[in-house]
Parts: structure tokens; C-alpha cells; sequence
């Protein structure tokens, strides 16, 4: 799925809010529970009741396809490392982004927005900034079934509360039940979100 963008749609909205000023807001969704709220701005936001913080960044780049939108990265500070910090615990890949294009004469009205709702495809982080490639969610590149049965690898995301529950001092986790760099190293083999009874060789099934 793509999203047609009219080449004049900046222009557009600038002469209907000539004297505002058009702010980006963003919403990072990390796991099924938590969201981030930031806006491209040199101060906070306070958007339909919702408040978004403050930082520093820019939409950088937008892919075009026969005049549709395809993707768009995303820069981001990463000065208090926080996003590469979410993206290292396994959050914000895959999972949905919201950006809003908004006028700060109409912070209490949602009907002047302009919305664009994307999916986290890649990431990467310098010392500077972290780069988000933005993406529609692509059906037909999708595994199917979407939940399988895996004995080597947890499905939970890294300290989400109502699934791994990790909540020690360890930032990272490579997924795995035995090693020291999985539920073992953290003593929490009781939520490994996976099934180490698979058997791993032929199963044998004698019929009396």
C-alpha cells in the first residue's frame, strides 16, 4: 500500500496557515504497551491533550514510485542514546509509526493534521543520530503463518513487562535459553518465551 502525495501538498497547507508554524509529531510505538511521543521542535508539544517531547531531528529523505510514496527515513538525536537503546532491546523494528504534520494554531483540533502511518523497516545509530527507514507494511513479504513454534529462539520482547519480565541492570539479550547471553546469564529461564521440548532430530512414534 502506498500513499499519493501531491507535490504542491507543503505549499498547500503552508498558504492555509500562513501565519503558524507546521510542526512534525511522532509516535514511536517500542512494544504492544509502551509508545513515545516526541515533536520535531525546540520545545515540547501539546497536541489533543497528549503532550510530545521536545528533539532534535528531520524527515530526510522521501522514496517516490510513479508519484506514491514507498518510504521515508526518519533522523533522530541520539545525543541521550535512549532510541538506540530501544532499538537494541529489540523494540521499535517492525512496529508502527505515526507522523502527524500539524499547525500550532490548531493544537486542540485533530481535523487539521496532515497523517501518515508507517512500520519501523530498518535502523541504524551513529553517536549523532538514529536513522529510521520508514516503511507500509508489506503483505506479501510477511512469514506466514505470523506465530511459529521455535525452541531456540524467545519471541518476547527484551523487558516487556507482561512477557520476558526481565527487569535487571542488562540491556541486551541475545534470545536464547542456555547461553550466557540469554535467559540463562539473566536467571530467567522460567520466561523464555520459546519451547525447548521441540525435539530437534526425527521423531519416532511405535504403533503397537
Amino acid at each position: 500500500m502506498a500513499l499519493t502525495l501531491s507535490s504542491s501538498l507543503s505549499q498547500q497547507i503552508a498558504a492555509v496557515h500562513s501565519a503558524d508554524r507546521l510542526v512534525w509529531l511522532i509516535e514511536l510505538v517500542r512494544t504492544a504497551s509502551v509508545t513515545n511521543y516526541y515533536a520535531l521542535s525546540t520545545e515540547d508539544i501539546v497536541y489533543n491533550g497528549r503532550t510530545y517531547t521536545k528533539i532534535a531531528g528531520e524527515i530526510a529523505d522521501i522514496s517516490q514510485e510513479e508519484g506514491t510514496m514507498t518510504e521515508l527515513r526518519l533522523a533522530l538525536s541520539n545525543v541521550s542514546r535512549s532510541i538506540q537503546g530501544f532499538i537494541e532491546a529489540g523494540e521499535v523494528l517492525n512496529r508502527k509509526t505515526t507522523l502527524r504534520l500539524v499547525s500550532t494554531q490548531f493544537l486542540q483540533n485533530t481535523t487539521h493534521e496532515l497523517t501518515i502511518a508507517l512500520y519501523v523497516s530498518d535502523a541504524m545509530a551513529t553517536e549523532q543520530a538514529v536513522a529510521l527507514t520508514l516503511s507500509f507494511w508489506d503483505l506479501a513479504g510477511q512469514p506466514f503463518p505470523k506465530n511459529r513454534f521455535s525452541r531456540d529462539r524467545c519471541q518476547f520482547v527484551f523487558k516487556d513487562a507482561a512477557t520476558c519480565q526481565y527487569s535487571g541492570a542488562v540491556t541486551t539479550c541475545d534470545k536464547s535459553y542456555a547461553s550466557s547471553s540469554g535467559c540463562l546469564g539473566r536467571d530467567n529461564q522460567a520466561n523464555y518465551g520459546a519451547f525447548i521440548h521441540i525435539l530437534t532430530g526425527p521423531a519416532t512414534t511405535t504403533i503397537p
